[in-house]
């Protein structure tokens, strides 16, 4: 039995005291707060990144300052608040601590006497000023240092309660409860619920057991799998590659978590890190389930990126808790745990390819099997025909010629475009017989050219013998889905296809000799094109900036959103591709906004020599009859 000498917490003591317990506790929901502000900001006010920083900042101000409010009650306000409190008066009072074998008992000098069980305190911390006690109520017990005899009592007084704080039979020996594989599975799971509820949570809650491991990853992965097939709709079937997946990125975190204590110096302890760690997989991968299946946070890509980030910031916190309950206390073990579980929770998205649990059979993704022999022999064949079948131009006057090129066959929106943008030049642009497609699809694989880069370089050799380079122009259209290292989707599967780069596609012009060029890109990330494709002679407009998505690539559509508003809404108004695209830029940006979604930013470069040149076609243009339809 150890007595401490009798002692009483001064105001300002009790005041640091109430400070750090409320930063301690309140810190992680301002960080999440801040982060909130931040991301707020940032999406509502696009001008922070413009000139207009100060205006904007300006109106930010009161989401700011409330914050900023919120932050200095937290952690200033509130703790003196409550250090004035008539509930705090008892901690100003004389008191003996007295630490027994079998409780710990605090005598004050107003007779009143607090007895509590080593059992029922999860935490004790030892800091520069004093020595505290976490009970499971919430409740801290402070004892300062000076109330100790010296520095050896109050080390022994540590080793005695945490060697207590489990429970024990009168020999001393500790009570472990009978294990079982369901009556663990139960305590990890109810653990991992208070892991996420950010509440501190002791070691000896969990069942640490090696089939625990295996149990809580297999439960995470039946969640995951049940929660994707809710997701989507029709017939579906399921893929063994997204298991590979999956599991690859489960192997990848049980392997941080043994990096973890290695670097920690405690490799004993991998087990009882990370049963904890995935004890908070299957509640994560209940919440996914439920959002994938009833489809919250899709109302738009604020609210979707607002609930990534609140996941993210949620996950961290979490993984701090974890660290917190199962691994030794020392500097750094939570940092160090958080940084490395990140990581592995990341790497595995960032540089191994990722496969889902199921994919759809919808009949029209299905379509006949490809002889992909046939199909490579046939191709040199077409797009010789097709080229020979062009009109050649007209000395004198200058025509315009096009290419469409639909790149991307899973999907049958790019089909439909390149169709309806070749009607639409044929029919209005004087193309008609100046024009052709080369499309990826099941549909049109019998009779029109694949859109490989192959078949494009050919395209374009035979145009630019066929064109008048210094008269006639190319409008080369190209849509697919797009990536930010300026490469176009080129996929037809079972064909392998190689990727078309902005570099490639420059290369393919300028051997192809056609001088005068307009150059459309349909994609995300379009942009980054335009500095390979630009030069003097040359019209490339982009349907997204570098950094940005474009929209409408759904199957069902006829168009995607700017295939919409440039060819067949913008150029039935006026024969300009130039003035077309600030008509079409101006629809996309209404459309966007009204449907919430972050905006494409679509762009055009145009050489000053091409500005001229395209006013006498143009002009020409301009005086054909009217079509029809």
């Amino acid at each position: 039995m150890t007595r401490t000498r009798e002692y009483a917490l001064s105001k300002p003591e009790y005041c640091r005291l109430v400070r750090r317990l409320t930063a301690r506790r309140w810190t992680p929901w301002l960080a999440l707060l801040w982060a909130l502000v931040g991301y707020s900001v940032f999406s509502a006010f696009p001008a922070l990144s413009s000139p207009g920083f100060g205006r904007a900042l300006a109106s930010a101000a009161p989401l700011i300052l409330m914050a900023l409010a919120l932050t200095l009650w937290a952690l200033w306000v509130a703790p003196a608040l409550m250090a004035r409190s008539k509930q705090a008066r008892s901690t100003y009072l004389r008191q003996t601590t007295t630490f027994t074998d079998a409780a710990l008992q605090v005598d004050a000098a107003d007779g009143s006497l607090i007895s509590r069980p080593y059992s029922a305190i999860e935490r004790v911390e030892d800091t520069d000023e004093m020595l505290l006690l976490f009970q499971d109520t919430g409740f801290v017990f402070a004892v300062p240092h000076r109330a100790f005899a010296d520095d050896a009592q109050r080390a022994a007084v540590i080793d005695a309660v945490r060697a207590r704080m489990t429970s024990t039979t009168a020999d001393g020996s500790i009570v472990t409860p009978p294990y079982s594989m369901g009556s663990g599975l139960k305590r990890n799971l109810a653990a991992g619920l208070r892991l996420l509820a950010l509440r501190r949570t002791a070691p000896d809650t969990f069942a640490i057991h090696g089939d625990q491991l295996l149990l809580l990853t297999a439960l995470a992965l039946g969640l995951y799998i049940t929660g994707e097939y809710l997701r989507l709709e029709g017939p579906l079937e399921f893929s063994p590659y997204g298991l590979d997946s999956h599991l690859a990125a489960t192997l990848v975190l049980i392997a941080g978590a043994y990096l973890v204590t290695r670097f920690l110096g405690t490799p004993d302890r991998f087990l009882a890190f990370a049963v904890p760690l995935m004890s908070i997989e299957p509640w994560f991968a209940l919440v996914y389930g439920i959002i994938e299946a009833t489809g919250a946070w899709r109302v738009s890509d604020g609210l979707l990126n607002a609930g990534r980030i609140l996941g993210l910031l949620w996950y961290l916190l979490a993984l701090a808790r974890v660290a917190q309950a199962s691994l030794p206390e020392r500097s750094g073990r939570v940092p160090v745990a958080v940084a490395v579980i990140l990581a592995a929770s990341l790497l595995p998205s960032w540089w191994m390819p990722y496969a889902d649990f199921w994919y759809s059979l919808d009949p029209e993704d299905e379509g006949p099997e490809v002889n992909v022999e046939d199909v490579y022999y046939a191709q040199p064949g077409m797009i010789s025909a097709a080229v020979d079948a062009l009109s050649p131009q007209r000395p004198g006057v200058v025509d315009l010629y096009h290419i469409g090129f639909g790149s991307y066959a899973h999907q049958g929106v790019f089909r439909r475009e390149v169709g309806h943008v070749k009607d639409i030049l044929d029919r209005g642009f004087d193309t008609a017989g100046r024009s052709l497609a080369l499309i990826n699809h099941q549909d049109t694989l019998p009779d029109v050219p694949i859109a490989s880069r192959s078949n494009l370089r050919l395209a374009l050799e035979g145009l630019g013998q066929r064109m008048d380079p210094e008269e006639d122009v190319l409008l080369l259209y190209l849509t697919s889905h797009g990536s930010r290292d300026a490469t176009l989707s080129v996929d037809f599967w079972p064909l392998q296809l190689n990727e078309l780069t902005a570099g490639d596609l420059r290369a393919m012009l300028d051997a192809s000799g056609i001088r005068w060029r307009v150059v459309v890109v349909s994609a995300c990330y379009a942009g980054t094109f335009v500095d390979t494709l630009k030069d003097d002679h040359t019209v490339v407009i982009a349907a997204a900036a570098p950094d940005r998505n474009s929209f409408g690539c759904a199957n069902e559509n006829e168009y995607t959103y700017f295939g919409e508003a440039y060819f067949r809404d913008a150029l039935a108004r006026t024969p300009s591709f130039i003035e077309a695209f600030d008509h079409a830029r101006d629809s996309i940006a209404r459309r966007e906004s009204d449907e919430n979604r972050k905006p494409s930013k679509p762009m055009i470069y145009v050489g000053d020599a091409a500005r001229e040149h395209l006013q006498t076609l143009e002009q020409r243009l301009a005086a054909l009859p009217v079509p029809s339809g």
